[in-house]
């Protein structure tokens, strides 16, 4: 159940996933890194799926092309938080829904670990994709940063590409602590930091199904030399360093939108 490095994923997430039916469960909102743009997050509950949930991502399309991003940069620069910019645009009336592009998707399912405190469950994340265009954006470090409005704790994939790996070796640590978790023992043995590797020197992913040409990307981070299929990088809400995006809608509020899939 480890971060050892792969080459690529076998799921296809270009799409949505194969699944019997699907519930909108939960929509919120962010200010997208360096482009300002205005992006919907949209959870669905999977019945049928190989993963309970699937969380879209949805560059909203815009009447006035550019102008949701000149508006929140714009907005930002005056010192408006990001939920004010969001709700000022959602007020705008400048939506238009034809213009809507899907730019991401990530699966997840529940993951039961243990904590000085007692049982706990978060998410762990069993699939991304990220359009290629974004991926060295801060794009998905941002999603995993909202999850954290709707979950105790975000738990990184047991099997990761080098640039998933990357995510959460560099640019999660933006987004809060991070520690390593052992799950054979089990408990947490570490804090991550820069490298990847913890403050305790615990290195807690392997690259040994890797070629040297494959592993390039992965730069001067640090890998294990034994396997490290009993360690996960968790990350806790309580430990974030900042709130990101707002919450707009929630089924426990509404009457959950069903959607069939012919």
């Amino acid at each position: 159940m480890a971060p050892s490095l792969i080459h690529g994923y076998s799921k296809n997430l270009s799409k949505f996933p194969d699944c019997t039916s699907k519930e909108l469960i939960r929509e919120g909102y962010i200010i997208a890194p360096r482009s300002h743009s205005l992006i919907r997050l949209s959870e669905y509950k999977l019945t049928g799926a190989d993963t309970p949930f699937c969380l879209v991502v949805t560059e909203v399309g815009c009447g006035t092309d550019g102008w949701y991003e000149e508006y929140g940069l714009e907005r930002s620069m005056d010192g408006q938080s990001e939920q004010e910019i969001i709700e000022e645009l959602l007020s705008s009336g400048m939506e238009n829904e034809e213009n809507d592009c899907v730019i991401a998707r990530f699966t997840y399912q529940p993951y039961h670990f243990q904590a000085h405190s007692g049982p706990q469950q978060g998410m762990q994340i069993k699939g991304a994709f990220v359009d290629s265009l974004l991926e060295q954006k801060s794009l998905a470090r941002t999603v995993y940063g909202f999850l954290l409005n709707w979950y105790d704790h975000i738990v990184c994939d047991n099997k990761q590409t080098v640039y998933g790996a990357k995510i959460w070796a560099r640019g999660m640590l933006a987004v809060g602590r991070v520690q390593i978790y052992d799950a054979t023992l089990p408990g947490f043995v570490d804090i991550l930091t820069e490298g990847g590797i913890g403050h305790g020197k615990v290195m807690p992913r392997d690259g040994l199904t890797l070629s040297q040409a494959q592993l390039s990307d992965w730069g001067n981070n640090e890998l294990n030399v034994e396997s490290c299929t009993q360690i996960v990088n968790i990350i806790s809400a309580q430990d974030r360093r900042y709130s990101t995006g707002m919450t707009t809608w929630d089924k426990q509020a509404e009457k959950p939108k069903w959607v069939v899939v012919r």
